[in-house]
Parts: structure tokens; C-alpha cells; sequence
């Protein structure tokens, strides 16, 4: 299921912006858009390939969709919990 919702999202950005993934500043804030994704899984074997997908998806290395995870988690955690 999470391989249909974000091939979605990424068709739909590069719908919205044709020239999205044409440098890496547009593949990187593509990838900031889809990380939240990758915390959806259920498990750490399907996070890993989530963000492999996302890696393929919008041509940067998984290295890069690793940072923009940590970047993500360490946002969560500095949100206070919903009340």
C-alpha cells in the first residue's frame, strides 16, 4: 500500500512541477515531502524499502533519504505529544 500512495505523490509533485527532479534541490525537497512515508511502515524491513523506493523514485542516493529520515524523526521528537 505504501509503494501506491507514494508513486502517487511523486506523480502528483512532478505533475505540479514538471521540472521538479531535474536538479538536486528539487530532488531533495521531493524527497522531504515523501519521507514521512518511510514512518508509516510497520516494520523496519518495509521502512528500508520505502526509502530505497524514494531513492529510486527521485534519483538521489539512499544516503540522502536517510538524512532527510533523521532530519524527520528528530522534528517529531521536538513536537510536543498531540493533546
Amino acid at each position: 500500500m505504501l509503494d501506491t500512495v507514494l508513486d502517487h505523490r511523486l506523480a502528483r509533485l512532478v505533475e505540479r512541477h514538471p521540472r521538479l527532479l531535474e536538479d538536486i534541490a528539487g530532488r531533495c525537497a521531493a524527497v522531504r515531502i515523501v519521507v514521512p512515508l518511510a514512518f508509516e511502515a510497520v516494520s523496519p524491513p518495509e521502512a528500508t524499502r520505502v526509502a530505497r523506493r524514494i531513492a529510486a523514485g527521485t534519483g538521489v542516493g539512499v544516503d540522502t533519504v536517510a538524512n532527510h529520515c533523521t532530519r524527520a524523526a528528530r522534528g517529531r521528537a521536538m513536537r510536543p505529544p498531540p493533546v
